[in-house]
């Protein structure tokens, strides 16, 4: 037993809910690098700034930092305090030794007296033109992870007469990226959420249709032809169930034809072919006397030219259907075929005391058609014509040339054809009401290929008739040369 596979809708949600999933991973890695990277920018930004403030009013105070008396620490520690809790930094006023003169401490930690090391201090100097900014590890008094922003601060005889420094904490200046992390994480799970019970409404409200006409197609596999798809909407899905449901109805038609038409082929081989048998039979075994043997020997004939042309018309059907029946164009005077086709029914035409109407009238036309092709056209119309005519009754036919198009016309004395019936006489295996014709012998395919050999050749045959009247074909096909 073949194992069954992932469904096409699991198939379509994972696809869609991993495509969603990765594209809101793919945007909060993004939103926070960018985000990340302008906290630090501005946040730096903002302590090199007030760095500079600070060492450049200490510069315009001409304050001399290494000799501070203590009224002027304290003023100048209550600013640096100001200024360490707005920025969540340490703030330090360095002599040029590196000892700490005054500090504006965010954190409690005395820091007076303290000295910074020399390697951090070598740095500090020579870059003490500008504001400094890096990463440094204090043990003594910083954080393990710190960024220091240090401005000099210049003296009456433009000799340096100290430092300020900033010190502060990297996860301070990026603090509050995760408070905005957890807010970004909460709207991505809740708009994943979202977007995934939307997705399986779209795949489910998608893939329907394809769950019905698959189910549909089983059915009709099955032999139910009656079944329907019933596709809700307007969209690309009610267009292929509509097309489904036509198909479903040519399949229905085209069953019923082939049912029917397996019990006329049937009936049409027995009957002859048991009358060929039986009377084949009485001549061998003597039963039919030598008197009689030259008529049921013509009935046998007629019967086999019956069979042969069942079989040739049903040849005919294969080789259309096949797409092999393609024509062989050459000139033909059609007004005499006609005449040797009403010539082959003289027999059956006698007997049933047919007129034979606009014969003596038909002009000689010469056109460029397919021989045997339009010979069965003729013979297909005047074989139908003969099958229906009432007794003494008539058939009129009339051929000519109009507007670069030949047309003919065949119409019969018989009792009509319903408005119901007109809509369908050209179909496959289709035969008229069988209360008018249970004497006619037939499969439904003559007037089929009478059709499609008329529109191969680029024309067109139409049917009119009046009930318990006449019935009339009239067919034209395209003339390119005429003679």
């Amino acid at each position: 037993m073949k194992k069954k596979g992932i469904s096409l809708f699991t198939k379509y949600y994972i696809a869609v809910g991993t495509g969603i999933l990765a594209s809101f991973l793919v945007l909060s890695v993004m939103v926070m690098f960018f985000v990340n990277n302008y906290l630090l920018e501005r946040n730096t930004e903002l302590l090199r700034n007030n760095t500079a403030k600070i060492a450049a009013g200490l510069q315009s105070d001409e304050t001399d930092i290494g000799h501070m008396t203590t009224g002027d620490r304290e003023i100048l520690r209550y600013t640096l305090e100001i200024f360490s809790s707005a920025n969540d930094a340490d703030i330090l006023v360095l002599d040029t030794d590196g000892r700490v003169v005054v500090s504006g401490q965010e954190r409690e930690i005395n820091m007076d007296g303290l000295v910074l090391p020399d390697e951090i201090m070598n740095t500090v100097k020579e870059n003490s033109k500008g504001v400094l900014t890096f990463k440094a590890k204090l043990p003594e008094f910083s954080p393990d992870n710190a960024v220091m922003i240090s401005k000099a601060v210049g003296a009456r005889n433009n000799a340096v007469s100290g430092y300020v420094v900033t010190v502060t904490d990297m996860n301070m200046i990026t603090g509050n990226i995760n408070g905005i992390f957890r807010i970004l994480l909460m709207s991505v799970l809740a708009a994943l959420i979202i977007a995934v019970a939307i997705v399986y409404f779209l795949a489910y409200r998608t893939l329907k249709p394809l769950k019905q006409l698959s189910f549909a197609t089983k059915k009709i596999a099955s032999g139910d032809y009656s079944y329907r798809v019933e596709i809700d909407g307007d969209n690309e899905f009610r267009e292929l169930g509509d097309a489904f449901n036509d198909m479903a109805r040519s399949l229905s038609t085209l069953e019923s034809s082939r049912r029917s038409f397996i019990a006329n082929i049937s009936h049409e081989l027995k009957t002859p072919m048991t009358t060929i048998g039986g009377f084949v039979d009485g001549i061998i075994d003597g039963t039919i006397s030598k008197e009689k043997q030259n008529e049921y020997l013509k009935i046998v004939s007629s019967e086999v030219k019956r069979l042969a042309r069942l079989v040739v018309a049903m040849l005919d059907l294969s080789k259309i259907e096949a797409g092999e029946l393609t024509l062989k164009k050459e000139k033909v005077d059609v007004s005499r075929m006609v005449f040797r086709v009403l010539l082959s029914f003289e027999q059956m035409i006698e007997k049933q005391n047919i007129e034979i109407r606009g014969l003596d009238k038909m002009p000689s036309i010469t056109i460029d058609v397919d021989k045997d092709m339009i010979y069965q056209v003729f013979y297909n119309l005047v074989d139908n014509a003969v099958k229906f005519t009432d007794k003494g009754g008539y058939i009129a036919v009339a051929g000519m040339l109009m507007d670069d198009k030949y047309v003919f016309r065949i119409k019969n004395k018989c009792h009509g054809i319903s408005t119901e019936e007109m809509s369908k006489i050209f179909e496959r295996f289709y035969k008229v009401d069988k209360s008018h014709s249970r004497e006619v012998k037939g499969v439904g395919l003559g007037l089929y290929l009478v059709k499609t050999i008329v529109e191969m050749h680029g024309g067109q045959i139409t049917v009119m008739s009046e009930e318990g009247e006449n019935c009339e074909f009239l067919f034209w096909i395209p003339v390119e040369n005429n003679l």
